[in-house]
C-alpha cells in the first residue's frame, strides 16, 4: 500500500504513478524540481559566471602586458632620454659589490652602456641578446643586452670582441647578471 495516494478531489486510493484519477479525473502535479537540485544548478552557474567574468579581467591584463612587451620590443629606449652613462664592466662591479644597491641604481631605468661584445644568443624565445663583458677572465657575469626588433640585423652582424654602445632599459638580474632591453645602438 505504500505505493498508493488519497485523490484530494474524491479521496479514492490512486496509485503515485497515476497522472489522474480514475473516478474523478483529478489530474496529480508531476514532482517538481527538488531544492537542492534547484541550489547545484544555482551554485554552477555561478561558478560559470565567475569564471567567465575572471577570464575577462585577466584577459584583459594579459593584453595590456603583451602589448606592453610588444612596444618594448619595437620601439624600446629609443623614445626614453637616458638618465646615465656607464660602461658593462661598472654594471657587473655593482651587481657583484651589493646586488640590492645596484638593483635600485639600474632597475626600470633607461642609460647608455658601452662595453665589448662576449657572444650573440638567442634566448628561449628566438630573440637575440648580446652578451657584454664584465672585463674578468672566467666569469660567469655578463650583461644581457636584447634589443629591439629593428636592431637585429646589426646585432647579426657583431662579432665577439666588438665594441657597441647601446641606450637600452634595465630590468631585473638573474644570477649577478643585469638584464637589459628595448637596446638601441648609439652612433
Amino acid at each position: 500500500m505504500g505505493k498508493m495516494r488519497a485523490c484530494p478531489s474524491c479521496g479514492q486510493e490512486v496509485s503515485k504513478q497515476a497522472a489522474a484519477c480514475p473516478k474523478c479525473g483529478h489530474a496529480f502535479k508531476k514532482g517538481g524540481t527538488s531544492p537542492i537540485i534547484k541550489l547545484g544548478c544555482f551554485v554552477v552557474l555561478l561558478i560559470v559566471a565567475g569564471v567567465f567574468g575572471f577570464t575577462l579581467i585577466c584577459g584583459k591584463a594579459v593584453t595590456e602586458v603583451a602589448e606592453q612587451h610588444e612596444k618594448e620590443k619595437t620601439i624600446g629606449a629609443s623614445e626614453s632620454p637616458a638618465a646615465f652613462e656607464t660602461t658593462a664592466a661598472k654594471i657587473c662591479k655593482d651587481y657583484k659589490d651589493n646586488e640590492l644597491a645596484a638593483t635600485q641604481k639600474y632597475k626600470d631605468k633607461v642609460f647608455v652602456v658601452t662595453g665589448a661584445v662576449e657572444g650573440v644568443q638567442t634566448g628561449f624565445d628566438d630573440e637575440p641578446f648580446m652578451l657584454l663583458s664584465c672585463g674578468e677572465q672566467l666569469s660567469f657575469q655578463s650583461v644581457h643586452a636584447k634589443p629591439v626588433r629593428s636592431e637585429y640585423d646589426r646585432v647579426s652582424g657583431l662579432r665577439n670582441g666588438a665594441s657597441v654602445k647601446l641606450k637600452c632599459k634595465a630590468g631585473s638580474e638573474v644570477g649577478g647578471s643585469a638584464m637589459l632591453s628595448g637596446c638601441v645602438f648609439v652612433d
